[in-house]
């Protein structure tokens, strides 16, 4: 007997207790334990209006099918874990998914920090199609240090979704998220001016605009971001902007990619007057017959200053910048290395296009066809000045610079050098009724093949 009751107690003392899970639907309120974790979601989860949740850190959150987590009017959410103890937003079938977190006119002090969520699912019809795992309509709330990762939505933001919203997205690792069509793989921001800090955003994709993030009516403030890897089968691989005033500073934006026939690899401002400056843009790319392998203006007034823009390339024309319809202030940029298949290596103006390009140094740029450092083309007038142009090349016309059908630059007080063409003019190439201004430049060490 004493042996037997001896043996039980051994086993009691080797085999660890099993928490048993809570199961959650309804309304819900109150705080979520560590100790009661995990917490199987088994149907459409809202926090009331006026209501607090408070999730603690270890918390594991598992949707047993494809439920919402609503966050209603002047509710509040705190998911608050640690570095060491984060909390999880997961789906128990990651191909169904769960719905997302959405905040419809909650309260600002709702907090997100240190969690992990994923295999968020946005589906249906709008706007329950918007936002993979977190949506914001009318929420300010605070969204730092977690990790968003794996969502998709039908329609816009397949990690976040942002309507008429300004919450704070800092320290975040957002990768892996996708967005059927429209906007947005990582972030989309529609009437919204969210500010967007130290994040990495990541191999993100998107079916139309704005692989990692995508402004629309929106003045977001995007600084100290890793923004990279993500692609958009249209337009804007890393950042996509229509009728918006974005503050765009010292990010790193690169390798992201406009497939198909997308235009604007990097950045893409349409009807937009962004501020771009003192970021490295570079090795980002559009694919068939896209242009502006590092900005693309269409119709667009951006003010592109400080930054370093290279080894860009686009399938047709303007390797590093290209502006359509668009007079952006581009001073004070290194803009070197880039390529493009036709016209303007460096930089492509195209139709009534009258930048001002003051102060960089534009090196190393090649054109497949013509302008090797800058293209000026169909009535396009821009003012060139103070540049270092040189060692750009192009294997038709104008090595440093190229004017065609009617454009008349101002081109004065720059140095142009060292810079060639297998054809026609190794500095300047003036063709088809342009007539440039040219003063006070040295041209030096230029060559051709041709004259």
């Amino acid at each position: 007997m004493k042996k037997l009751l001896l043996l039980s107690l051994v086993w009691l003392i080797a085999v660890p207790a099993i928490a048993s899970a809570t199961d959650v639907s309804g309304n819900v309120s109150g705080e979520w334990t560590a100790a009661n974790s995990p917490y199987n979601v088994v149907g459409e989860l809202t926090v009331p209006q006026d209501s607090t949740l408070i999730i603690d850190p270890g918390v594991s959150v598992i949707f047993q099918g494809h439920y919402k987590f609503i966050v209603d009017t002047l509710a509040t959410l705190i998911a608050a874990g640690t570095q060491s103890d984060s909390i999880i937003f997961t789906a128990e079938n990651t191909s169904t998914g769960w719905w997302g977190i959405r905040f419809y006119s909650a309260s600002d002090s709702c907090l997100i920090s240190y969690c992990r969520l994923e295999y968020g699912r946005a589906a249906g019809y709008w706007p329950s199609s918007n936002g993979g795992a977190i949506y914001c309509d009318h929420s300010n709330l605070t969204i730092t240090n977690n990790a968003i990762s794996n969502n998709s939505s039908y329609s816009d933001g397949g990690g976040i979704y942002c309507y008429y919203s300004d919450p704070t997205i800092s320290d975040n690792t957002i990768s892996n998220n996708s967005a059927f069509y429209y906007n947005g793989g990582g972030i989309s921001c529609d009437n919204s001016n969210p500010t967007i800090t130290n994040n990495t955003i990541s191999n993100n994709s998107v079916g139309d605009f704005g692989g990692g993030i995508s402004c629309y009516y929106s003045d977001p403030t995007i600084s100290d971001n890793t923004i990279s890897n993500n692609s958009a089968d249209w337009d804007g691989g890393g950042i996509y902007c229509s009728s918006s005033g974005p503050t765009i500073t010292n990010n790193t934006i690169s390798n992201n990619s406009a497939n198909y026939y997308g235009y604007g690899g990097g950045i893409y401002c349409k009807h937009s007057n962004p501020i771009i400056s003192d970021n490295t843009i570079s090795n980002n790319s559009t694919g068939d017959n896209g242009c502006g392998g590092g900005i693309y203006c269409d119709n667009s007034n951006p003010t592109i200053t400080n930054n370093t823009i290279s080894d860009n390339s686009s399938d047709y024309r303007g390797g590093g910048i290209s502006c359509y319809g668009s007079s952006p202030t581009i001073s004070n940029n290194t803009i070197s290395n880039n390529s493009t298949v036709d016209y303007g290596g460096g930089i492509y103006c195209y139709d009534n296009s009258n930048p001002t390009i003051s102060n960089n140094t534009i090196s190393d740029n090649s054109a497949d066809a013509r302008g090797g450092g800058i293209s000026c083309d169909v009535y396009s007038n821009p003012t060139i000045s103070n540049n270092t142009i040189s060692n750009n090349s192009t294997v038709d016309y104008g090595g440093g610079i190229y004017c065609y059908d009617n454009s008349n630059p101002t081109i004065s007080n720059n140095t142009i050098s060292d810079n060639s063409s297998d054809y026609r003019g190794g500095g300047i190439s003036c063709d088809v009724y342009s007539n440039p201004t040219i003063s006070n430049n040295t041209i030096s060490n230029n060559s051709t093949v041709d004259y």
